[in-house]
Order: structure tokens, then C-alpha cells, then sequence
């Protein structure tokens, strides 16, 4: 049976069961049988309500599950006093109740319900802006206990019974509970999705009936004696009959789909809320001090009920300001991340649109310069192969050529840079490349003072990829970390290779100098070198060859001084690995 069902045949017969209750109030004589029908009626709509709002905290999760414990509990709270009447009045046959125990609970049971409400589930917001909220309904449930505890209590003390006084207090303040209940329900029903308004409407509905059911009842009181199950009562038990019907309302659907900012207009309506009632306690006792007339043992009471809830209450404030502190720490912690990864995107952009441009403007200029070339080559072999042409000429001659074929393999650098010419890609070893570089570098290095520290994991997954332009990497990198290296007379340079996933990682790390920015080593035409000793393209062009291999490469500074270059390259596939590289790891 669905909920619409459910409802539908809960309020069909409710309807009927409250028409058949105003007929037997209306026709039955006041006596015992009447009493016991009406104590019995309230108690088992109370143990209904109570099943089918604890029905709720199985299926839902977090704020939800507050809400709908809450309910619970205010229904149980409920179920006290009508249980204690059926006790008192049908058992014992008391023509009253005990006032001061029955009534308690009866106060007590609105409280539980006004924090559900300030939980607002209707809203998904974290963990720790929850338990903000249930902080500010602790504060709000302390507060009508205090309320409690100052304008009743004191008139229950044995030295100064006065059960007028008390009952009357009682009244006032159970009527100003239930008002603010319904009033608080009725404003979130106008304010919340459609979803929701079935809830907030029930809840509003219940507690107006309940709060003039009340009113009508302490009105009928004062002009004759009270007995349950007359006509006051069907208001009351009408509203037990609705707030029992809420828990067939549906419990997920409504809430997972709304959200609210930490700082929206209504989250904080209920930190304004126990504020102001934090403020009143001292104002409460100050009026007390200059203002009350009241019995010195009721002053006295008064007085000390307002500074032991003084305390309590800045200790929950004191608490709830610790974890604002902590809430707030966390969010500056994830902004400042933010803005770092930001800032890093962005940097990466502009490098890449930086690179973007240099290679268009490399690629044509390198078209241009072609031409030409291959005009002063072909005319410089015609020369060199004329057999007339006297030795000295014919040197010079050569000397052309050298240097036409010099330039030529520039150019070819430059396309390469400007990733014009397509590699040809095969399966390569890294290690063996390394070693390459290395048998080409190690006498200039062992030269210069620096120590070499290779380590190079025996099973590296091959990758794919062009030889040569991944050897120029590597001597790059080399060459890179010499020259750090002899600026403060030498040092180790450390290589290392492993795997991680499919993904194959080179490191060259360093105790030189450093690196003043990082963020901007792969930037075109950058460099720390001085003057005529670097161009600032060596970086940028690693930089591209990596990138045109799908892999990564990273720059840091070591905490003990140097820097470490990072390169990450996928792994080549296997046939039983035919699947795209997951994200390249972070750098290490």
C-alpha cells in the first residue's frame, strides 16, 4: 500500500472515529465510563503517533533522522501523562490527577517538537553546520526548562504551596508554548517546497488545534469542574489524531533535493533565537533583584534557578563557539587549497597558450627558413662536386655546407619543438635510454665534482614512445641538474624509475640551488642562466615532447635545498591491458 493510500484511509478514519467520539460526548453522562473511554483514546493515539513516526528512523539518515527522533520523542513524552491518567483516574478512581508529575511531562513533550523544527530537514547541508543546529536547539530546550523551572516551580516549593498561582503560570506558558510551536510550524509551511508543506501543515494544524483545544479547556475549568471526555476534549484529541498522521507522510523523497547555504537567511534564525534567550536570563534576574514583589524563598529560588541556567547556557555557548572556531578553520584551510590549485590551473594555461603560440610562430618561421636552405645546400654539393673549382674555393665551399646542414638540423629542432613533425613511436625501455644518456654524460659529470645515484626498478614497464626525442629529454634533464649543481662546486644528482598503476615515473633530483619559480621553469624563453649561456627553450621543449607522449612533467624544490623534475609517462599496454592510463599520480 503506498503513502497516498495510507493517508487516505488514515484521515477517512479519523474522520469517522472523531464524529463517533463528538456524539458520545455530546450524549453520555459524565461519569466513570466517559473518563476511561477518553484516557484510553488519548493514550493509544499517543503509542500510534509514536509508531509511525519512530517508523521513520530505520529508512533515514543524518538531519532527517533528527527530525523524526525528535517527533518521537515529543510523542513519548506525550504518552506520560495520558498513561499516568489512566492510572490515576481509571485504576485508582481519583476524581483528579496528580498535578505536578503529569503535568511536567505535558510541558515537556512541545519542547522536543520545537527543535525538530529548528532543524529544518527539508534542507541537506553538512555534518558540521548539523551539529551547529542541534547546539542552537539545546540552547532553546534549556530555555523552556528554565521558563519552567522560574514561573512554576517556585509555587510548588513546600513552603510556599500555592496551586492557584501555579496552575494559573502553568497555563499561561503551556498556552505561549504551543502558540510558538504552531507558529513556528505555519511559518515554514509558507516558506517551504510543496513537498514539504504536507509535514509543516500537519504539524501546524495539530498544534492549533491543540493549543485553543487547551484554551477552551482551562476556560470550561474555571466555570465548572473538568472530566475528560467532555466536549473540550475533541479539539484535543482531533490534534492527536492529525500528529499522528504525520508520520504517514513520506520521509525521503521531500529533503534530498533542497539545499541551503551555511549562511542562508533561515539557517541562522535559530542561533538569533537562543541568543536572545541567552540574553534574557540575566534580564529575568535583574527584574527579579529591583522589580519583584514575589516571597523571599521565591525570589531566592528564582535567583538561583536564573544563574545556574546562566552557566549551563554559556557553556553550551562556549562549546558551540569551539566548533564554530574549528568549522571555520576547516573552510579557510579548503579555501586556501583552492585558490592554490587554482592558481596552478591557471598558470598551466597560460603556459599552454604561451606554448601554443611560440609553436605556430617557430613552425612558420621554420617553413620560411627551409626553402632557402635547401637552395644554398643543393647549389653548395653542385659547386663542390665541379672538378675545375681550385682548392681554396672548394673549401669554402664545403664551409657552406656545413654550415647550411647546421641550420637545417636547427630548424628541425625547432619543428620538433613546435611538435610539426610527427614522431615515430615504438616501444621503448626507459632504463636503456637512461643509460644512454648517462654513458654519454658521466665523464663531463665525474669532471665537475658531482656523484651520480641511479636507481632504476629492474621490472619498468616499457612505454611508447620516440627514442630520440625522449633521449634529449633525459640529456636535457642532465645537463639541467650539472649545471645546478656545479653552481654551488658539486653535489648528487639522483635518478630514479619506478612504476606506479600505468604509469611510469623518472625522477632527476638534485642538492643544488633550486629554483626561484617553479611555476614558471616550462615558460618559453624563461631561465636563470646568465646571459648568453641558456635561451630558455630547453625546459619548454621537454616540456612539449612530454606532453605529445601523454605524460606529465612537475618541477619542486626539496626541502634540503635542489630541486626534483618529475616525469610521468603512460605505461605501454599489455593485451591484457587495453585500457586508457588512469590520472597520472601526484608528484612525489
Amino acid at each position: 500500500m503506498n503513502i497516498d493510500r495510507k493517508r487516505a484511509w488514515w484521515y477517512t478514519a479519523a474522520a469517522l472515529f472523531l464524529a463517533v467520539y463528538i456524539l458520545i460526548a455530546l450524549l453520555v453522562k459524565p461519569g466513570p465510563a466517559l473518563t476511561a473511554l477518553a484516557d484510553i483514546t488519548r493514550f493509544l493515539l499517543s503509542l500510534i503517533a509514536i509508531f509511525t513516526l519512530g517508523g521513520h528512523l530505520f529508512a533515514a539518515r543524518g538531519r532527517e533522522r533528527a527530525f523524526w527522533g525528535l517527533m518521537t520523542l515529543g510523542a513519548m513524552l506525550w504518552s506520560v501523562p495520558h498513561a499516568w491518567r489512566i492510572w490515576y483516574e481509571v485504576l485508582l478512581r481519583n476524581s483528579s490527577s496528580e498535578y505536578s508529575l503529569s503535568h511536567i511531562f505535558l510541558f515537556l513533550h512541545v519542547i522536543p517538537l520545537m527543535a525538530a523544527l529548528a532543524l529544518r530537514p527539508q534542507y541537506r547541508q553538512s555534518e558540521h553546520k548539523l551539529r551547529m543546529d542541534f547546539l542552537d536547539a539545546v540552547m532553546l530546550l534549556l530555555w523552556w526548562i528554565y521558563l519552567y523551572l522560574f514561573m512554576i516551580t517556585p509555587w510548588q516549593l513546600g513552603m510556599i504551596s500555592v496551586p492557584q498561582l501555579s496552575g494559573f503560570y502553568f497555563n499561561v506558558l503551556y498556552f505561549v508554548e504551543n502558540a510558538a510551536l504552531a507558529t513556528g510550524a505555519g511559518i515554514l509551511f509558507l516558506r517551504s517546497a510543496r513537498e514539504c508543506k504536507k509535514i509543516y501543515g500537519g504539524i501546524f494544524l495539530s498544534a492549533t488545534l491543540y493549543t485553543f483545544g487547551s484554551l477552551f479547556m482551562d476556560w470550561h475549568a474555571i466555570h465548572r469542574p473538568y472530566q475528560a471526555g467532555s466536549v473540550p476534549d475533541v479539539l484535543i484529541v482531533a490534534a492527536m489524531l492529525v500528529f499522528a498522521g504525520i508520520g504517514l507522510e513520506g520521509a525521503a523523497s521531500p529533503y534530498r533535493s533542497l539545499e541551503e547555504s551555511v549562511m542562508g537567511v533561515h539557517s541562522v534564525w535559530p542561533a538569533r533565537f537562543a541568543l536572545l534567550a541567552l540574553i534574557s536570563m540575566p534580564c529575568m534576574a535583574l527584574w527579579i533583584i529591583f522589580f519583584s514583589r514575589a516571597p523571599y524563598p521565591v525570589t531566592i529560588f528564582r535567583l538561583q534557578v536564573a544563574f545556574g541556567a546562566i552557566v549551563v547556557l554559556t557553556l553550551v555557548v562556549m562549546f558551540r563557539q569551539m566548533l564554530l572556531n574549528a568549522e571555520l578553520t576547516r573552510l579557510l584551510r579548503e579555501s586556501q587549497q583552492t585558490i592554490t590549485h587554482e592558481k596552478r590551473l591557471q598558470d598551466r594555461m597560460v603556459s599552454s597558450e604561451k606554448m601554443a603560440a611560440l609553436g605556430q610562430l617557430v613552425a612558420g618561421a621554420a617553413h620560411e627558413i627551409n626553402n632557402p636552405l635547401t637552395a644554398i645546400l643543393g647549389y653548395s654539393d653542385l659547386l663542390e662536386a665541379d672538378a675545375s673549382l681550385s682548392e681554396e674555393p672548394r673549401s669554402q665551399v664545403q664551409k657552406i655546407g656545413q654550415q647550411a646542414r647546421r641550420t637545417k638540423r636547427l630548424v628541425e629542432n625547432l619543428l620538433n619543438f613546435a611538435q610539426q613533425s610527427p614522431a615515430e613511436k615504438t616501444s621503448v625501455h626507459v632504463n636503456a635510454l637512461l643509460n644512454n644518456a648517462l654513458q654519454l654524460r658521466e665523464p663531463d659529470l665525474s669532471g665537475k665534482r658531482i656523484k651520480l645515484k641511479v636507481k632504476l626498478e629492474p621490472e619498468l614497464p616499457r612505454i611508447r614512445g620516440d627514442s630520440n626525442q625522449l633521449l634529449q629529454v633525459f640529456l636535457h634533464m642532465i645537463n639541467n641538474a650539472a649545471d645546478a649543481l656545479q653552481e654551488v662546486g658539486g653535489g648528487l644528482l639522483t635518478i630514479t624509475t619506478n612504476s606506479e598503476n600505468a604509469w611510469v615515473l623518472i625522477q632527476f633530483s638534485d642538492t643544488g640551488v633550486g629554483i626561484k619559480e617553479p611555476q614558471k621553469i616550462f615558460d618559453p624563453f624563461y631561465t636563470t642562466k646568465p646571459i648568453g649561456k641558456g635561451s630558455g627553450l630547453g625546459l619548454s621543449a621537454c616540456y612539449g615532447i612530454v606532453q605529445d607522449h601523454g605524460g606529465k612533467i612537475e618541477c619542486e624544490n626539496n626541502a634540503n635545498g635542489g630541486a626534483t623534475f618529475l616525469i610521468k609517462l603512460p605505461a605501454e599496454a599489455t593485451p591484457q591491458q587495453n585500457t586508457p592510463p588512469p590520472e597520472a599520480p601526484a608528484g612525489k
